[in-house]
């Protein structure tokens, strides 16, 4: 018997230490007016929309400053793109953990899991984002959470 085992792609995994109690950080992975004001893979600023329950969704449209592009799925004038990124929230455990699925010009319907523990004063933010299938994505994906908690870290701890 010839059984075929299909290997999946290692799970990216980003993580910081952001010094704030647990509920303010998770405050601003749920609330999209605190959401527009960090939720961006660099500079620029973001527009989100959520329905935060199971089965929920969200839509996060990040408006990024730089050169003009025209990649897949962005639309680009002067000075900024727009890069659209939707998903569906499959499990929420307030304050701890948040799973959605993640959809956006390169990949679609990846999990990303957020998991927040608590230290006391600070809070430990681990993401997981699983199913991005090559070296590429995993690398691309991790430089937009490591931006985007720099500017959750800057956002929660100014």
């Amino acid at each position: 018997m010839n059984t075929q085992v299909k290997e999946t792609a290692p799970s990216l995994v980003v993580r910081r230490v952001i010094r704030a109690k647990r509920d303010r950080v998770f405050q601003a992975w749920t609330n999209p007016e605190m959401m527009n004001q960090w939720f961006v893979g660099g500079n620029g600023r973001a527009e989100v929309t959520n329905n935060l329950k199971v089965g929920g969704t969200f839509r996060n449209e990040m408006v990024l400053d730089g050169p003009k592009s025209s990649g897949e799925g962005c639309s680009a004038s002067e000075g900024m793109q727009r890069v659209l990124h939707t998903g569906e929230y499959l499990e929420i455990v307030p304050p701890e953990k948040i799973v959605f699925t993640w959809s956006s010009p390169s990949v679609q319907n990846s999990r990303v899991t957020v998991e927040l523990k608590d230290l006391g004063d600070s809070t430990e933010v681990w993401i997981t984002h699983d199913n991005l299938e090559t070296e590429g994505l995993r690398e691309g994906h991790s430089k937009g959470w490591n931006a985007c908690l720099s500017n959750l870290q800057t956002f929660i701890e100014n």
